[in-house]
């Protein structure tokens, strides 16, 4: 800090140097992009954890791979998850007699003449619970926002699946601060305000309708427990009746309720790749708002009675997009693949791609899992390995460094009891050339004994470390060069730099010539923890008025 002359004397002021130690990226944040039950669509959102996805996303869910493959990818040591909801809404039937109506994508929920709805797509909001109050309204609060104090509420919303509570305070249907549809934008997580507010909109207590048959449920019940309690020998089948009534009550207007709101239909390519996706941050370029992900792993999302279940074109898009974004895209075998005979025979063929790229940030990892589903009661089904796959790199990561390979007796696969091929020796030998990433089947766990990227040419392969290394090399010299030349990089290219730091050749960032100043009057840093830290040493003087200063370097 600053030094302040006092007396005469001599002053030692430590000057960090203007030469900085470049920090290296994070190597394994995963993407996930698929169909969920919950959670906003389109918006990337991150989990640290398994409880995380749960949370925004409802867990494992029937309909999806997506939740078996996050909580594959955390099992196996995966820290930090970037997950992408997508949403394919229901059209009906209009052609059908009768026609089938589109049921809504969100859950509706009114009391009295205020509407609601679910913050997002799905049935989940039909477990929504909503109640209106006007309990401890002030005249402060009333003046304070210009309007009558009849004219503010309260609202409790409860997400009876989860436990889940918001209240939130002093609302009004009045233009004001404190507008019921801003509030609730900003505020809440589980509910929005359904179409424009309508300043006179009448304000009145109460709750919703499946609100109100819970609370009719909940006064049939106690009723009965209140009578058993003070004569436990009383005749209580009018009770049971009630409570009896109540619930198949309850249990039909829930019934109802789900059939009119859909959890969508299963995802197609469009729903990855719509039209202006990139420009508008939709589909799998939702991932724009992610500022760095080093894996992409998109899980089956096709229906079961399909033939493939991820589309080769969705593949050939998410590989380029990786390309652009230094990051490796995983990719499970194509579902057919159930022995060694049909994958030499697609993966040769000369006429018919079947997997979607040959590209150098792509990895095939085959054969798929056998796992225990637990909303099967535990059966053993055939699932997607990528989750497992990228939480090994990660972990691998963690413990050794991005320079290690993840594969090998030490890239063991987590709740993994079996796979759905078993290879030998001889069959791995057949597929690794290809470029084919084998998993094994040991005495003692399921491991990845391959660490190939694919690639055009069937010898000429990259190794998944080389290709991981060359990312986080090129994403961490670009990030040091546009913040050292303040943003003025637009035109990013990557070549080789011969400067070597011990013996890894670092890849470094040639911005435009707005940073051709930056890159003359500074050389390259190489990416070390331990670099040295040159500081300047200033010595001032100060004798009596007169006051001398020089500077050296240690």
């Amino acid at each position: 800090m600053p030094v302040t002359p006092t007396y005469p004397g001599v002053y030692v002021e430590e000057i960090p140097s203007g030469v900085h130690t470049i920090t290296g990226v994070a190597t394994s944040i995963t993407a996930f992009i698929g169909r969920a039950s919950r959670g906003p669509v389109n918006i990337a959102t991150l989990c640290n954890n398994f409880g995380d996805f749960e949370s925004n996303f409802g867990g494992l869910w029937l309909s999806s791979a997506l939740g078996f493959s996050v909580r594959d990818y955390f099992l196996n040591g995966g820290s930090q998850a970037i997950v992408v909801r997508l949403y394919h809404a229901d059209p009906g039937n209009p052609q059908a007699v009768p026609p089938v109506n589109a049921p809504a994508s969100k859950a509706p929920l009114t009391v009295g003449a205020l509407k609601f709805i679910a913050a997002n797509e799905g049935s989940w909001g039909v477990y929504l619970r909503v109640t209106v109050d006007q309990k401890g309204i002030t005249d402060d609060v009333a003046t304070m926002l210009g309007v009558a104090k009849t004219d503010i509420f309260n609202l409790t919303i409860n997400d009876t699946a989860t436990n889940r509570n918001e209240r939130i305070l002093n609302l009004t249907v009045k233009d004001s601060p404190r507008r019921v549809d801003n509030a609730l934008a900003a505020e809440s997580a589980l509910i929005a305000y359904d179409g424009a507010v309508d300043p006179a909109t009448a304000i009145a207590e109460g709750k919703d309708a499946l609100g109100l048959l819970d609370a009719t449920l909940a006064a049939a019940k106690k009723a009965l427990s209140d009578k058993l309690t003070a004569d436990p020998g009383a005749d209580v089948t009018a009770e049971k009746k009630a409570v009896s009534d109540a619930k198949a009550a309850l249990d039909e207007a829930v019934t109802k309720a789900l059939q009119a709101v859909s959890d969508g239909l299963p995802l197609s390519t469009a729903d990855f790749l719509p039209a202006n996706g990139q420009a508008n941050k939709q589909g799998m370029y939702a991932l724009e708002q992610a500022d760095l992900f080093n894996l992409l792993c998109i899980p089956p999302y096709r229906s079961l009675v399909d033939s493939i279940d991820v589309d080769p074109t969705l593949v050939s898009n998410a590989a380029a997009y990786c390309e652009q974004r230094r990051a490796m895209l995983l990719l499970d075998a194509p579902k057919n693949w159930t022995s060694l005979n049909t994958a030499t025979t697609q993966f040769t063929d000369a006429d018919n791609d079947f997997i979607g790229t040959r590209s150098a940030n792509a990895a095939l990892f085959f054969p798929r899992l056998r796992l225990a589903n637990p909303l099967r009661n535990n059966q053993v089904e055939t699932a997607s390995a990528i989750g497992a796959i990228a939480g090994v790199f990660a972990r691998t990561d963690t413990q050794r460094g991005v320079w290690k390979a993840p594969a090998g007796l030490s890239a063991t696969l987590t709740g993994v009891p079996q796979l759905s091929v078993s290879l030998t020796d001889p069959e791995n030998g057949e597929l690794n050339p290809l470029g084919v990433n084998c998993l094994r089947a040991f005495r003692s766990a399921a491991a990845s004994s391959g660490a190939r990227a694919r690639c055009a040419a069937p010898i000429s392969w990259l190794t998944n470390t080389s290709t991981s290394r060359c990312g986080v090399l090129r994403s961490t010299s670009r990030r040091a060069f546009i913040a050292g030349s303040n943003g003025s990089c637009s035109s990013p290219t990557t070549t080789r730099c011969g400067r070597r730091y011990g013996s890894m050749s670092a890849l470094l960032c040639t911005t435009c010539s707005a940073a051709a100043p930056f890159r003359a009057a500074r050389r390259a840093t190489p990416i070390s923890s331990n670099a040295t830290r040159k500081r300047r040493r200033r010595t001032t003087s100060i004798s009596g008025s007169s006051t001398s200063s020089s500077a050296s370097h240690r």
